[in-house]
């Protein structure tokens, strides 16, 4: 004798997807991320715009104290967007971008701000 089987529910990639995008609210947001450097803490303003849980426009705003901390940050601003276009915000996580490491902190930081500002 067999006992009965109980179907096993399983999610397709596109449930799993529209459920990844649903968490999040369309629109723009902002935050600013700190982080501390050897010169002292920094900080750095980060702006992006969600749509369908992916990241479709952003922007970095430098506002760092100290002049090799600015140039850091500049480094970034100019070089991150190509790693962050297009990407899930829920699952985003930002490295080294053009030699700073400790930028990509202060961004990290204000993406999860921005992610509690958008969570649905």
């Amino acid at each position: 004798e067999t006992s009965p089987t109980t179907p096993v529910a399983t999610k397709s990639a596109s449930q799993q997807s529209a459920e990844a995008s649903a968490t999040y609210k369309d629109g723009t947001y902002s935050a600013t991320g700190s982080y501390s450097s050897p010169g002292g803490n920094e900080e750095i303003a980060i702006t992006v715009t969600i749509a369908s849980g992916n990241i479709t426009a952003t922007e970095a705003t430098p506002k760092a104290a100290s002049n090799e901390s600015r140039d850091y940050q500049d480094e970034f601003a100019a070089n991150y967007k190509e790693q962050v276009i297009g990407k899930a915000i829920g699952s985003l996580n930002l490295g080294n971008v053009s030699g700073s490491s400790l930028t990509s902190r202060g961004f990290n930081e204000a993406l999860d701000i921005i992610r509690s500002q958008a969570k649905v």
